[in-house]
């Protein structure tokens, strides 16, 4: 799969889009615990709110999606000085691992984070997008039956000429969010992230 690079178009674009999405889709390995490469398209959708709107698409972007957890919990005993704790179980029929989805900034011009990111990054630099679920749960998520997910943006800046090495990739924590299975969570059927 080839490395899709920000362009100045791209870039231009996002400063006043409507919305920016994020679709992954991938081809599934069940056999494999490991995430699996997808395709990313960034859909940026522009105009003025009521009229027309258009529509950008920019497919190509290399991506993973990680493996989550459904709902089923184990508490481990308490252990010397710790306490007792409480995860998501680790077996296969407790994985979750969608092979598509849909990260979206509604309201993409007023998120300033959203736009603060794509400022900092520069024009020819690879981009690269992570999914991980569960990447953001912790013992209380857990005892709430709540899944902390979390997508990630790295972008790797071109090497300027008659440089010695390679600037070093950034990484960036775009969103995170927080609620139950199988309503809004990425990946979920009828959600927005789906």
């Amino acid at each position: 799969m080839p490395q899709m690079t920000l362009t100045a178009e791209i870039k231009n674009l996002i400063k006043g889009a409507n919305s920016v999405c994020f679709d992954f889709e991938q081809i599934p390995n069940p056999q494999s615990f490991e995430t699996d490469k997808c395709n990313v398209t960034i859909r940026i959708s522009t105009g003025k709110r009521g009229a027309v709107e258009s529509d950008h698409r920019f497919p190509g972007f290399v991506g993973w999606i990680g493996t989550g957890f459904k709902d089923e919990t184990i508490t481990h005993p308490r252990h010397g000085e710790f306490p007792p704790h409480t995860e998501y179980l680790q077996e296969p029929h407790n994985y979750y691992k969608p092979t598509r989805g849909v990260v979206s900034f509604i309201t993409a011009s007023y998120d300033e984070h959203l736009q603060a990111v794509f400022r900092a990054i520069p024009v020819n630099s690879e981009l690269t997008f992570r999914y991980r679920l569960d990447y953001g749960t912790n013992q209380y998520h857990t005892l709430a039956k709540l899944h902390g997910d979390i997508f990630y943006m790295t972008a790797q800046p071109p090497t300027p000429k008659h440089a010695r090495k390679q600037p070093h990739a950034m990484t960036f924590k775009l969103e995170e969010t927080v609620g139950p299975h199988n309503t809004s969570r990425f990946g979920c059927p009828g959600s927005h992230f789906y």
